[in-house]
């Protein structure tokens, strides 16, 4: 099975980019345009890595990273943010809220695609370690 990556970007030409730049590497890629689209898709799938753009309207991302890893919720998929900010507090805030990475724009598409693989990996390497309640599907 293919990892899949979820990536959530109010903006149309970066989400179709991204999708073609993360599906060269042999992933498959669904894109959201808003944070009430990609909660969606969230609960109906099991994405192996997020990738959270913006800004959205009313700086929805840090509340959406604080919903998502929350009261245990998606705490095995790892949100790589690609955030405005160049000011190492904000960029302590996204990781403190539930970030896994935090990357500048504009980011570089090889940059990109190299912390996604590693988020990949690290997901992979987790999984070999760990399992999956068959009845609850929760992890043990």
């Amino acid at each position: 099975m293919l990892p899949e990556v979820l990536v959530l970007d109010p903006d149309p030409e970066f989400r179709e980019e991204a999708a073609r730049m993360l599906a060269r590497a042999a992933w498959s890629v669904e894109t959201a345009a808003s944070l009430a689209e990609g909660e969606r898709l969230l609960a109906q799938r099991n994405f192996t890595v997020l990738v959270l753009g913006g800004p959205f309207d009313g700086n929805g991302e840090l509340p959406f990273l604080r919903r998502l890893r929350g009261n245990g919720g998606r705490v095995d998929m790892p949100a790589v943010v690609l955030g405005e900010s160049q000011d190492v507090r904000v960029k302590a805030e996204y990781l403190e809220a539930g970030a896994d990475a935090y990357l500048s724009r504009p980011a570089e598409w090889s940059v990109l695609c190299a912390e996604v693989s590693a988020r990949i990996r690290q997901v992979s390497n987790f999984r070999q370690i760990s399992w999956y309640d068959p009845l609850t599907g929760a992890l043990n």
